[in-house]
C-alpha cells in the first residue's frame, strides 16, 4: 500500500487582509509577514 501526505497551505497574509478588503479576482502583495510565512512554507516542503 502506498502512503501519501498532503500539504494544504493558505495564502500569506496580504495588504488587502490587514484591511478586511474581500478579494477574489484581484492581486494584493504579500505584507512582510506573509512574505515570511511563505519562505517558511518554501523551506518545509523542499
Amino acid at each position: 500500500m502506498t502512503i501519501y501526505e498532503i500539504y494544504l497551505f493558505r495564502h500569506g497574509k496580504t495588504f488587502f487582509n490587514t484591511k478586511g478588503i474581500f478579494t477574489g479576482w484581484k492581486e494584493s502583495k504579500l505584507t512582510s509577514e506573509g512574505i515570511k510565512n511563505a519562505k517558511k512554507v518554501a523551506v518545509m516542503t523542499e
